[in-house]
């Protein structure tokens, strides 16, 4: 049985290529692309434009963007730059489960993480709170041990 949670986790985890290309844009993206692209043409945050996040996400995606080029598809390409931050938080997760479950359990408990609702939707949208809940996720896994 736990093969097959394993195998439902691979599957979620794969689902986000397709759903990054067919997902509706959610105002926030575009707004987060923005600033990403004000880093890249030199621009400082704060001092440049306006912006009310903290800038190591967006100062982070620069290369990302850079790679990417300014086309009609960079939105796609920085919501799949999201999904080793989605992974990174999965992995956590299932390092979190490993210490507080039964061994049986742990690859279930990482499914229902996969897929839950709106973690699904948010962590898939090019938004700075996939940075900073993948770090929080992963700092728990410290505390606990790792």
């Amino acid at each position: 049985m736990s093969r097959f949670a394993w195998l439902l986790v691979v599957c979620l985890v794969a689902a986000r290529v397709p759903c990054a290309f067919t997902m509706a844009v959610d105002a926030d993206e575009t707004q987060h692309l923005h600033v990403v692209w004000n880093w890249s043409e030199g621009r400082l945050a704060y001092r440049d434009f306006a912006d009310n996040h903290p800038p190591l996400f967006h100062a982070l995606c620069v290369p990302v963007f850079d790679a990417c080029g300014e086309t009609g598809r960079t939105l796609i390409s920085m919501r799949l730059a999201m999904i080793p931050l989605y992974v990174l938080t999965l992995f956590a997760a299932i390092f979190i489960a490993r210490g507080v479950l039964r061994r049986d359990l742990v690859p279930w408990a990482a499914a229902c993480v996969a897929a839950m609702p709106t973690a699904w939707r948010c962590s898939l949208e090019f938004r700075a709170d996939d940075l900073w809940s993948a770090a929080c996720v992963a700092g728990v896994a410290v505390l606990m041990g790792g």
